[in-house]
This record gives C-alpha cells, sequence and structure tokens, in this order.
C-alpha cells in the first residue's frame, strides 16, 4: 500500500518531516540511506537543492531533480512518529 504525503518540512541536516493523509507526521534522516544510494549524498553537499525539494504532484515521492527523488511510502514505513493532525478530508 502506498501512503501518500500531503506536506513536506525540510530540517537540519538531511532530515525530512512529511504530513500524510491519514494525519501521521513522520520524520526521517535521509542519511540512513546514503549507503544504498550514493547520489543522494548531493543533498547533503548541496543544502539549496536539498531544501528545494517537493513532493510530486500525488504526494507518493519528495523529487529535487530529474535525477534525485524519493518514495514517501519508504520515508511512512521506517521514520519515527512524531505526531499526528486531523486527517485531510474528501481526498
Amino acid at each position: 500500500m502506498h501512503m501518500t504525503a500531503t506536506k513536506v518540512k525540510f530540517l537540519d541536516d538531511v532530515k525530512i518531516e512529511l504530513t500524510f493523509r491519514n494525519g501521521t507526521i513522520v520524520r526521517y534522516d535521509m542519511a540512513v540511506m546514503f549507503s544504498v544510494y550514493p547520489q543522494l549524498e548531493e543533498l547533503r553537499r548541496n543544502r539549496e537543492l536539498f531544501i528545494r525539494g517537493r513532493l510530486d504532484p500525488g504526494g507518493y515521492g519528495i523529487v529535487w531533480n530529474d535525477e534525485l527523488g524519493f518514495d514517501t511510502t519508504g520515508i511512512y514505513e521506517c521514520g519515527e512518529v512524531v505526531g499526528h493532525e486531523e486527517a485531510e478530508k474528501n481526498r
């Protein structure tokens, strides 16, 4: 099952906080994926690139450019739940 996000915040270093449609707020440190996807290290080297990321139109991923992106379901499954807000209605 794909978990779709409605909001993304870019925190210190390469940490991300996503709010999902079900209201769950999850924090994730992208650095844990550097050994699996070394190209993601560019996000640490280039802070401007990191903070310019955005959710794709469906909320299924975070996109930085044509070569860098990451699935939101992985963040939902492996991140740290840090809060909950009322789920969006009619989505």
